[in-house]
């Protein structure tokens, strides 16, 4: 199972109304343009100052077409979080941990007989207070309902990745 498209009864389909909302009617390759994303981050070297540029032109190519309009976005994406107060937190970090791999018993608490999850945790790290987060890297549009909104999308997701840390 793909927790990035885990929605249980949190799912909530794109607003008919809003044509940018429509994945069918969008120019963008959404999985490509997250994928690159997703392939750079993890790459990346947080404590330093990441080249995205050049970790785009390296990843690029087995995420999407050469010349893709999305090449030029992620790069843009990158840059805005690289001037981000979490950016600056994961520069800081005591503990960084990228792609960790995780089994969770489903449910946590059952007797000998369980469900067994697997999955990764895109990014774990302890800030200098001592407190332990997880990042799951997302490129989404966020619509005009705002940021809250779409972040509301992967509360089971986040639920389950903090589950799994907790058992970490």
């Amino acid at each position: 199972y793909s927790f990035s498209r885990l929605a249980g009864t949190l799912h909530r389909p794109f607003d008919r109304e809003d044509p940018a909302e429509d994945p069918r009617t969008r120019n963008v390759d959404a999985r490509g343009l997250g994928t690159l994303v997703h392939a750079v981050l993890a790459a990346a070297d947080h404590r330093g100052a990441p080249d995205y540029a050049s970790l785009v032109a390296l990843h690029s190519e087995r995420h999407l077409p050469p010349g893709s309009a999305e090449i030029a976005t992620a790069v843009e994406l990158l840059q805005r979080f690289a001037g981000s107060a979490r950016a600056r937190q994961l520069a800081q970090a005591s503990e960084l941990h990228v792609e960790v791999e995780f089994l969770l018993a489903w449910p946590p608490d059952a007797g000998s007989h369980k469900t067994v999850i697997s999955g990764y945790l895109d990014l774990l790290y302890q800030d200098v207070a001592g407190d332990w987060h997880i990042l799951d890297f997302k490129s989404n549009q966020i619509g005009k309902q705002g940021p809250a909104h779409t972040a509301a999308g992967y509360e089971m997701q986040m639920l389950l990745y903090g589950l799994a840390a907790e058992r970490i």
